[in-house]
């Protein structure tokens, strides 16, 4: 082993680390992997590299480091630099937004502000935007990063512009932060917590970034679980979930580099309602309002009701949008009809707003325009869109033909399903109803064969299903059989009952196209990002519990393919013969949002206690002074009377 080492030093010219390819190890260094018996190099990314790859991405750093103007990280501060003085233009910018023109408003010197390069972006990163299908932002999109460019008020103890935005699912919410992070990268140095609630998430999240700012030698890692052990100087972004934020945020604190911390973006904010998690998250940001007053704030969330009251509470800039570039129709099945939900459906704040934009200045001024109080009577009907035919034995409902008819179409579905063992059951059966032997099956659109699905062509797909196969079974735990069956279909099921490297490859051939039909729990809904044309919930119940309307509301956004579809579709499917679930339908479809409250005092064990308690013994606390002034930072304080917060903390 020594003399391998050895070998591999005088090889490379560089040094070598023994040890496991752990993520903590420094940045554009090697190391050499014990399990895999090879070398591998982390890049100035974090992306860990081996064989060709890991040489040629040495070559390129080793590049970047002796000529820093040739890296784009370089074009981008010096286009940051150029872009926009805050403190200039501030009245021009509240102008715009009185007067909705940019004819007086110059940034940077382009006029053009849906152009990627008119904030900032390098030319380098601004190619893969567009190979990822962003080739110019939405008009909220520039009036968010107007918004965002604003200066802190007078009033107000923050040194930064905080912001809360939010917009419906795939309205392009993460395209804004990225821009903002990008700015505040090239204006100082630090790091950028990008806090998301599920570990898929996160991990979808580094290779996404890793890939589209590999140019710029921006370092992203991912913290969470056993992932990422310290948080070291060359990590740019740290993607984290919610719990290893708080306890980086700790170690910051404790080893005294509270300074390096420079931004937080939390993705999904509306998990502050959350009963088993909503109140660690109300930890970390008010520890941030109480001991960081210069690391900024954004906060992002497709479903988030009274909006008011976090922008108030994190001194933010507030933007509400209910724009989304794909039409979104939800649908219910009843006994093989569908019908369309009319009736007063409730609005959430900035929904009913044309054009669909609002900007609002200070939190005191967000609009509450709901048409309908929690709790008001409504009562919405049913109208009937179409027939899907007689009844057949082998499909009661008419889940198998939505779904056929849906592929023959050349578009995809993703179906939720109630269960882990109704996943399994619903996948076989699509399967069966799309095989070529099936009674009804028909030839979908184009030359393509069913077998091979009609998202790519038969070659590929085929090639590309026969490659999901191989990588499965390559799993330590094997193939599965139903999978094995399903999968040349284009047939997939997807749940927690999969390991993590089955659900990788099953997550990535949806995407590509390979499997056209994806059954799967509600988790899903708010992991990781696989639209499809097509959503189909199959029944208003998860588990025991009815869902609930954000959840839901998750569920239907992934309806519609930005750049692929015109309009999406959400279809729940009920049993006409249960009033409770005809009832369910219908308050899913047509029911607002309940306020978002603090549980910081609900939590498990006392979460305001267990808050103070760590504050104290990190010596932040140290007077009783210091503990209502900490508490005054939390959201339970700006929801609750004093009297009732006191209460909690003597």
């Amino acid at each position: 082993g020594k003399y391998l080492v050895e070998l591999l030093k005088m090889k490379s010219k560089q040094t070598i680390r023994v040890s496991n390819a752990a993520p903590s190890k420094t940045m554009g260094t090697w190391i050499f992997d014990k399990k895999s018996k090879r070398r591998k190099y982390i890049s100035l990314t974090g992306k860990v590299l081996g064989g060709m790859d890991a040489m040629k991405q040495a070559r390129y750093d080793k590049l970047c480091i002796s000529n820093p103007q040739r890296v784009a990280r370089f074009e981008l501060q010096q286009r940051m630099q150029e872009l926009i003085n805050v403190h200039c233009i501030s009245d021009r910018l509240r102008n715009y937004f009185e007067n909705k023109s940019t004819d007086d408003l110059d940034i940077g010197g382009c006029l053009e502000l849906h152009e990627l390069k008119s904030w900032g972006l390098p030319d380098r990163v601004i190619s893969r935007y567009e190979t990822a299908g962003v080739k110019s932002l939405f008009t909220w999109q520039v009036e968010c990063l107007l918004t965002a460019l604003l200066p802190a008020p007078s009033e107000s103890p923050r040194t930064e512009t905080n912001l809360i935005y939010s917009a419906p699912t795939s309205g392009g919410k993460t395209l804004v932060a990225e821009i903002l992070m990008l700015k505040r990268l090239a204006e100082r140095k630090g790091t950028v917590f990008f806090v998301v609630p599920f570990v898929a998430l996160a991990e979808e999240k580094l290779a996404y970034l890793q890939d589209m700012w590999q140019d710029m030698t921006i370092g992203v890692r991912a913290f969470h679980g056993e992932e990422g052990h310290a948080l070291t100087g060359d990590v740019d972004v740290a993607v984290c979930t919610i719990e290893r934020a708080n306890i980086l945020l700790t170690q910051l604190y404790d080893e005294g580099r509270a300074e390096q911390l420079s931004m937080v973006v939390v993705d999904e904010i509306h998990m502050l309602a959350d009963c088993h998690r909503g109140f660690l998250l109300e930890v970390l940001l008010s520890k941030i309002l109480h001991s960081a007053p210069g690391v900024q704030l954004v906060g992002m969330s497709a479903t988030l009701p009274n909006i008011a009251d976090l922008s108030h509470w994190l001194s933010a800039e507030l933007y509400v949008t209910a724009y989304r570039p794909v039409r979104l129709e939800v649908r219910v099945c009843v006994d093989r009809a569908l019908y369309a939900v009319s009736g007063p459906a409730r609005q959430e704040p900035g929904t009913d707003l044309a054009p669909c934009l609002r900007r609002v200045l200070g939190a005191a001024a967000a609009p509450h325009r709901s048409v309908q109080e929690p709790g008001q009577a409504c009562s919405p009907s049913l109208q009937q869109v179409r027939q899907l035919g007689p009844p057949q034995r082998a499909d009661p409902d008419g889940l198998r033909q939505l779904c056929a008819e849906t592929v023959r179409g050349g578009k995809s579905v993703l179906l939720f399903c109630d269960s882990k063992r109704r996943c399994e059951v619903c996948a076989a059966g699509i399967a069966e109803a799309l095989s070529p032997a099936a009674p009804s099956s028909e030839p979908p659109s184009g030359s393509l064969a069913l077998k091979y699905g009609p998202s790519a062509a038969g070659g590929e797909a085929l090639a590309g299903r026969r490659g999901l196969l191989e990588e499965l079974s390559q799993c330590p735990v094997g193939l599965c059989p139903v999978l094995r069956d399903c999968i040349p279909l284009g047939v997939a099921y997807h749940h927690a009952g999969l390991t993590l490297d089955e659900r990788r490859v099953l997550e990535a051939g949806f995407k590509k196209g390979f499997l056209s039909v994806l059954c799967t729990t509600s988790t899903l809904a708010a992991g990781v990002n696989l639209p499809a044309h097509r959503v189909i919930i199959r029944s208003p119940r998860m588990g025991q519990q009815l869902l609930d309307v954000a959840a839901f509301r998750q569920m239907c956004g992934r309806a519609g393919r930005t750049g692929l579809d015109s309009a999406g579709e959400a279809i729940l499917m009920i049993q006409g013969a249960l009033r409770p679930e005809r009832e369910a339908a219908l308050h899913l479809a047509t029911a607002g949002l309940d306020p978002l409250r603090s549980r910081l005092h609900e939590a498990a064990g006392g979460g305001l206690e267990k808050l103070l308690l760590e504050m104290v013994s990190c010596g932040r606390l140290r007077r009783l002074e210091d503990v209502d002034s900490f508490v005054d930072c939390t959201l339970l304080r700006a929801q609750q009377p004093e009297s009732l917060v006191r209460s909690h903390t003597r």
